[in-house]
């Protein structure tokens, strides 16, 4: 049994098989900072369906979409109405542009019109993080 930083890491085969399954939709060498703000719509720059919808929150929802241009796909989060929650999508923004780690979710660009702010996000296939929770054991004591 490991430990980091004061939590155990405990070894469970149903987890690692679970954690072998996830897929990410770039390689971990495009990781980066060079995050772009446009501000334009989003729409006409990736091919978005409604059908595709990964979840949906508060504020806005996120769909799996493919750039027209490269046929990569993310996952692309909609914030509708961004001048009502402005403070709350700026932080956010500042925060995934700071961050650049394997663990956190990497954001590759934001388009900020309007009408709604859209992040485009890194795609991650093979599950959700509830599934993980569910199945693991209390890791910090």
């Amino acid at each position: 049994m490991d430990t980091c930083g004061g939590c155990f890491a405990i070894q469970n085969p149903q987890i690692d098989w679970m954690r072998s399954k996830w897929r990410l939709s770039h390689k971990p060498c495009v990781r980066g900072n060079l995050i772009n703000t446009y501000y334009d719509s989003i729409h006409g720059k990736f091919k978005i369906e409604s059908e595709n919808l990964l979840g949906m929150g508060s504020s806005g929802l996120v769909v799996k979409a493919c750039e027209l241009e490269t046929n990569l796909e993310y996952a692309i989060k909609l914030v509708r109405n961004p001048d009502i929650h402005r403070i709350r999508i700026n932080r956010e923004i500042h925060l995934l542009k700071d961050i650049d780690h394997t663990n956190v979710i990497k954001l590759f660009s934001v388009y900020d019109s309007p009408k709604e702010v859209a992040f485009v996000l890194e795609l991650c296939t093979g599950g959700d993080l509830g599934e993980l929770l569910t199945a693991q054991p209390s890791r910090c004591r």
